[in-house]
């Protein structure tokens, strides 16, 4: 899902479609770690080479994720932007994308703000991919100190889902 706003208000959604053969390897640690904290982190300016750099990589991203190709989804999730500056938050940080990687994952990324870690694998390796990125990533987590959740996710393939929902006032109970 890509979302913006237009200088009109409107917001603008994109659901660009997703390969088949990707699943999302979660690995959430068993703290917490406040936005506010994760975007203190974070120069109020970006280099003009570091904007540059992960824009370059967007459409790579994209289309890795639209042809189940690894190499483009590789390259597209490298980052200059948030993930280095925040990764003194979370214990074993370069350890657990280390792990993931070694053990078959396309790329390792960040969650949003954190601390959740996560990975992009291409269940064509064999069903067990998935339950080795995760182990791995686990293992890495653990060796930091950090005891951690993991999951394998199937990727949405509906995207965004808009509901209007009736005021409390005016729902037909039957």
């Amino acid at each position: 899902f890509v979302g913006t706003q237009d200088s009109d208000g409107r917001f603008r959604a994109l659901v660009p479609p997703i390969h088949e053969c990707w699943r999302v390897v979660v690995a959430i640690p068993n703290f917490s770690l406040h936005t506010a904290k994760a975007r203190a982190c974070l120069s109020s300016e970006i280099p003009r080479t570091d904007s540059i750099f992960n824009t370059s990589r967007l459409p790579f991203l994209l289309e890795g994720l639209r042809t189940g190709d690894s190499d483009y989804l590789t390259l597209g999730c490298q980052d200059r932007l948030h993930q280095s500056q925040r990764a003194g938050l979370i214990p074993g940080f370069y350890q657990v994308m280390e792990a993931a990687s070694k053990a078959g994952a396309a790329a390792s990324y960040l969650s949003g703000a954190g601390p959740t870690m996560a990975a992009f694998v291409d269940m064509r390796q064999g069903v067990s991919s998935g339950a080795q990125v995760a182990d791995a990533m686990d293992r890495a987590f653990q060796a930091a100190g950090v005891t951690s959740t993991t999951l394998v996710l199937e990727v949405d393939q509906a995207g965004l889902q808009v509901m209007e929902l009736e005021p409390e006032g005016q729902i037909a109970r039957g």
